[in-house]
């Protein structure tokens, strides 16, 4: 099945579960809120559709949702709102035309590849420009196929290369929009080219590793040696206790969510590994004909996408940047070719962080999955998507975003301060140094302030949630480890006599007040 007719099914199969939750509402009644007829509005929560519905079709039905609900006196579910909505079919959107037939309508790194901003600073544009959006659909091309064997995953982060060139077109139009900053055709090659091949190195080094099958969370009888490796790293406390919440779907409030959870823990399988990536994922089959080019495209590519999960201190360090302030090319175009590889790395690393890549948030969005109340993944690409960056006094730059989940926000806080390490590890290496003056002109500092509760969404007036004034921060698997573990009782078996004596002491108690409560009885 076409994965992204899969992703349509779901989200009709979640429509129609948000349908029947309200009441369900009569078919006809999401006529009257300027929505379709009853005919349509049935094959569309049957899944019976090949295009994804227009959002004013979707909006009429949650209308009508909504008003039964309030009728009926139920609670909508949490998803009733209008921008989850949006959002939803915007992903949606965007994963059919990723899908779609190669073509010039149907490849969207094309178009993102032509009409970049950093061609407007470019020398030789004419020339490095039409082999760019040539290469760029190549990696389009890879990126779809590793993500048809991916199918299903719940972190595929499908627009990261687009929030990268976002954030990138942020800055080369704001902060550094300046005559004096020009860029080489190499170089503006690279900025183009970097985070498409960021994410299909992503994309393709998941798919290289799907064998070991990643949903499956328990031990298997025979396993190869990756499946042993994966399985080793799944034994780790941290990843079996995520391992075990898969299995409570029998309790009360809780979902397992094993896709979500099982997902998760492979992506982060996949970046802790030490081997090389795998050779699929190498930029050296790139559609340009000159071989010099290619050569130099692809060897500083591979360098600078390994920055981009460099630590602040790692990126100060000279052996692990692995990159030079300047190399000059004379055999590409007429003219020399010089690559300030250290200047174009640290402003695609800025433009990373500041992207927000999915799988490089905190765990603390997984460890809001399998629970009551938990993190809803497709409102948070959502987010992702359409969060912003502004530009602030003195402090330099803040994210302004909505958060409908504690969790959320509290992950957003966390990447935020490790932006603002970012910048000024930038900062640091840009000092004093000429060819990376115009990484002076980044912003300073990454501010938080207005990451904030979304409203409520049956009060606009209040927060979502509450934040407290006061941030009491404890680490929940030291103490279950302190209160369980051999840091309490050097001894198992002096763990389990105190279960039992407590347990003793219990019936006892319970003896003697049964026996004292007859006794009044009695007199």
């Amino acid at each position: 099945m076409d994965p992204t007719h899969a992703d349509l099914e779901r989200f009709c199969a979640e429509l129609k579960a948000m349908w029947e939750a309200c009441g369900p509402p009569v078919l006809t009644s999401v006529e009257k809120y300027g929505g379709p007829k009853k005919s349509q509005v049935s094959t569309i929560l049957n899944g019976d559709i090949t295009t994804v519905p227009d959002i004013d079709n979707v909006a009429a039905i949650l209308k009508a949702c909504l008003a039964n609900a309030r009728a009926k006196g139920l609670e909508p579910p949490a998803n009733a709102e209008f921008d989850y909505w949006k959002g939803r079919l915007g992903s949606l959107t965007r994963a059919r035309s990723n899908h779609s037939e190669p073509g010039p309508a149907g490849n969207p790194w094309r178009d993102l590849a032509g009409t970049h901003p950093v061609w407007e600073s470019t020398t030789d544009r004419e020339f490095f420009r039409p082999r760019v959006v040539k290469a760029a659909a190549h990696l389009f091309d890879r990126r779809r196929r590793a993500a048809t064997v991916l199918a299903g995953d719940d972190w595929l982060d499908e627009t990261l290369a687009q929030r990268m060139t976002d954030r990138m077109g942020d800055l080369l139009t704001g902060r550094l929009a300046s005559p004096a900053i020009r860029f080489g055709g190499v170089e503006a090659s690279l900025i183009v080219l970097a985070p498409l091949l960021h994410q299909v190195r992503v994309a393709e080094s998941a798919a290289a590793l799907i064998g070991v099958r990643p949903i499956e969370l328990r031990p298997s009888a025979s396993a190869g040696p990756l499946r042993s490796d994966y399985e080793r790293f799944l034994a780790g406390s941290e990843q079996s206790r995520l391992v075990a919440r898969t299995e409570l779907t029998g309790v009360p409030g809780r979902t397992g969510a094993k896709n979500e959870i099982g997902w998760w823990l492979f992506h982060q399988w996949v970046m802790r590994r030490q081997d090389p990536v795998p050779t699929a994922t190498a930029p050296h089959d790139l559609p340009i004909a000159e071989e010099p080019l290619r050569t130099v495209l692809a060897g500083t590519l591979d360098r600078l996408v390994k920055l981009f999960h460099l630590s602040p201190d790692g990126l100060r360090n000279k052996e692990r940047r692995n990159l030079v302030h300047k190399v000059s090319h004379p055999s590409i175009t007429p003219a020399l070719q010089d690559v300030r590889e250290l200047l174009v790395g640290l402003l695609l690393v800025t433009a990373h962080k500041l992207a927000v890549e999915l799988t490089a948030l905190p765990s603390t969005i997984v460890e809001h999955l399998g629970i009551p109340n938990p993190v809803d993944l497709g409102r948070l690409r959502a987010l992702l998507t359409g969060m912003t960056w502004q530009p602030l006094e003195v402090i330099g730059i803040g994210l302004y975003a909505q958060c409908h989940h504690e969790a959320v926000l509290e992950a957003l806080l966390a990447h935020v301060r490790q932006t603002d390490a970012v910048l000024g590890s930038v900062r640091d290496v840009a000092t004093d140094r000429v060819h990376l003056e115009p990484l002076l002109r980044l912003p300073p500092r990454a501010s938080a302030d207005f990451v904030t509760p979304a409203p409520h969404p049956d009060n606009h007036t209040r927060p979502a949630f509450v934040v407290p004034v006061t941030r009491f921060r404890i680490d929940e698997t030291r103490v279950r480890e302190l209160l369980m573990g051999e840091q309490l009782y050097s001894d198992r078996s002096l763990a389990i006599r105190e279960l039992y004596q407590n347990a003793l002491d219990a019936c006892r108690y319970k003896q003697a007040r049964h026996r004292y409560r007859a006794a009044l009885e009695d007199t």
